[in-house]
């Protein structure tokens, strides 16, 4: 399976069923059957629990909080102005998706008991899940491979992509990667299928999403699909990264080399090019921290892809070690998608400047709100307790009060007829 839940047939069986179940008092585990399981499997238990239930919820906690900020900075700032950072966008907004899908997975994995799933949520989890999933997970891997490659060839030859190099042309080829994407999983909607069970100890009905033996045994589908599938969102963005990652550092050195030769050369310019040198510096170090991020958590589950097409599955299920790593692997895929926002913040001034920008900008709106309803607030107060206090007045002192009005009134009338006209 080409996802983040990339398990064998056996265990996205046990999975969604549910037939594990962890006891935290003493982190014992056993089968649905109450039978005790085998060391090993019980090693495989523990390591699920404790990747699933303790790191990943933490992993999205840390990543819902990241990516929303990343997006809103990216998105709201004027700062930011540069090509790069339209691929970032749309990297931003990848993993931003990832997350919530992620999350209601999680939640409905480890909070409704299996009985309970309706046949609108086994739907979801064998037609909608993996589909969704899975082309977010692809386009953000193919966002990363091109703005490295887009970052090395604009150091490498200049002239060349400065005439193509444009806004527009960032948000088609972003668009056009989020199609590809969408595209190539349309299929894994297939994989699995919505079949009725009926519990044996409480005899009630429930759904499930079960492996579609029908489809998943076609030939077309397995090996000509799947290892299409494999190479482009796994395998061409990994190795693309590990080749352009260690030539864009070898061509900036180049070119922040020449750079400075030229600014020696030209005086009257040193200030203006002392300022840009930073800024390529600054973006071009953002770029290698993503793409070595990258590298360090995508060689993993690109190994148990290729792993999953290339072995039996007859003989991986009886590999506990591989099992575990497996889980290790997605893990480790979702922590790629969850740090962009850290690593930014992390790695460049620009970013850290816009992040400034944007949430100064978000605090003084704020307050001006705040205030303006402080004094709306307090103004209703004044008028509200002067209406109380003429309500209050008897009727002999408003007679008063009427009285000396008039009484004024008259003394401005007359100071008036008395006035010299002004010439």
């Amino acid at each position: 399976m080409e996802a983040l839940i990339n398990f064998t047939k056996e265990e996205s069986s046990a999975i969604l069923e549910n037939e594990t179940a962890a006891t935290d008092s003493n982190l014992s585990f056993t089968m649905a059957s109450e039978k005790p399981l085998p060391i090993d499997t019980t090693m495989l238990s523990l390591a699920i629990w404790w990747l699933y239930r303790v790191c990943v919820s933490i992993i999205l906690v840390i990543g819902v909080t990241g990516n929303t900020l990343n997006l809103v900075v990216l998105w709201l700032s004027k700062e930011l102005p540069f090509v790069p950072y339209v691929y970032l966008r749309g990297l931003a907004v990848a993993d931003f998706c990832e997350m919530p899908l992620y999350m209601a997975y999680m939640i409905e994995q480890f909070c409704i008991h299996y009985t309970d799933r309706s046949i609108h949520l086994a739907r979801y989890q064998a037609h909608v899940f993996l589909t969704l999933f899975n082309s977010f997970a692809c386009a953000s891997n193919l966002l990363v491979m091109t703005v490295t490659i887009d970052r090395w060839w604009s150091i490498a030859y200049p002239l060349r992509a400065i005439s193509l190099r444009t806004h527009k042309t960032a948000r088609i080829l972003v668009l056009t990667l989020y199609a590809v994407s969408f595209l190539l999983h349309v299929s894994d909607g297939f994989m699995f299928t919505v079949e009725m069970k009926t519990d044996s100890l409480t005899n009630k009905t429930y759904y499930r999403a079960s492996w579609n033996y029908e489809i998943n045994n076609n030939v077309w589908y397995s090996y000509v699909w799947g290892w299409a599938e494999s190479i482009i969102s796994k395998v061409i963005p990994l190795v693309a990264v590990l080749v352009f990652n260690p030539l864009l550092l070898l061509v900036f050195r180049q070119s922040l080399k020449k750079r400075q030769e030229l600014t020696h050369s030209h005086i009257t310019n040193a200030a203006h090019e002392q300022k840009r040198q930073t800024e390529n510096r600054q973006l071009t170090t953002l770029l290698i921290t993503i793409a070595t991020m990258f590298i360090i958590c995508i060689v993993p589950i690109t190994v148990v892809t290729l792993a999953d097409r290339m072995v039996s599955q007859k003989i991986l299920r009886d590999k506990i070690a591989f099992s575990i790593f497996r889980h290790v692997a997605n893990v480790l895929e979702l922590l790629n998608m969850t740090t962009n926002f850290y690593l930014y913040s992390g790695s460049n001034g620009s970013f850290r400047k816009a992040c400034k920008g944007v949430f100064g900008r978000c605090f003084k709106s704020i307050k001006t709100i705040t205030s303006s309803v402080g004094t709306q607030e307090l103004y209703t107060m004044n008028t509200t307790a002067q209406s109380s206090r003429t309500a209050s007045t008897p009727g002999s002192d408003r007679r008063k009060d009427t009285s000396s009005f008039h009484r004024e009134a008259s003394d401005i009338g007359y100071a008036s007829k008395n006035a010299p006209l002004l010439q």
